[in-house]
């Protein structure tokens, strides 16, 4: 709810002032803009206000052992989630900066997309691991992550790269 008040309310006014009501760009790469850098700004802003909150509600150590696991390396998943947490906070700058069309920010973003993926794979995989316990296969969990992850991914990179967003960003 925060997240779509922020996004209402900051970016959207300037991104109908900028892009959104010229007729110069395609259709589907202005508002494909807006909608993906809503989507991420959303859940990572999300995903850090709540990790945020709970680092406030608990104390720092339960940061650390909220998916802690006996059978993955303690400094693996402390290290995972401070990079997860880092990176949720600078993605949703980035996520800002995309929806004000800012001329950086898109190649910053696709220069970031194969470190959000690599991140992301870990932080789940962790998670996974810690909720189904299942150790058995943690290669196959982590290539099956691995793939579920690098689809969108993907897609994102094709789309940021494509001519008209280019256009988009000048």
């Amino acid at each position: 709810m925060f997240e779509l008040i922020i996004f209402l309310v900051i970016v959207l006014p300037v991104a109908f002032k900028r892009y959104l009501l010229r007729s110069e760009y395609k259709v589907y790469t202005r508002w494909g803009n807006l909608v993906i850098s809503f989507l991420l700004f959303t859940y990572f802003f999300s995903e850090f206000r709540l990790q945020i909150w709970h680092v406030y509600k608990n104390g720092f150590d339960s940061l650390f052992s909220k998916y802690f696991s006996e059978n993955i390396s303690y400094v693996y998943q402390e290290t995972v989630i401070i990079i997860y947490l880092l990176l949720c906070f600078f993605m949703s700058g980035l996520a800002l900066n995309l929806g004000f069309k800012i001329k950086k920010s898109r190649r910053l973003f696709i220069i970031m997309l194969p470190i959000i993926w690599i991140i992301l794979v870990n932080y789940y995989f962790i998670y996974y691991t810690f909720f189904t316990e299942d150790y058995s296969n943690k290669l196959l969990t982590f290539i099956l992550i691995g793939i579920v992850f690098l689809i969108p991914i993907v897609a994102l990179y094709l789309f940021y790269n494509h001519r008209s967003m280019k256009s988009l960003f000048g």
